[in-house]
């Protein structure tokens, strides 16, 4: 949670400062998190589905 309020006010500051005043999910990606929260939710890959004929 506390991540999550991080990115919120980073990106609300950011918002203000560069003059746009709002927050698009582009502003959210390039705002850095910390180590773990960005390990937790980095994309996996799919998994492969195995065909195999009986």
């Amino acid at each position: 949670m506390t991540t999550r309020s991080r990115l919120t006010r980073k990106a609300a500051i950011t918002a203000l400062i560069d003059g746009t005043e709002r927050v698009a999910r582009a502003d959210l990606d390039a705002i850095r998190l910390d180590r773990l929260a960005e390990q937790h939710y980095q994309p996996t890959r799919p998994r492969s589905r195995s065909t195999s004929t009986p």
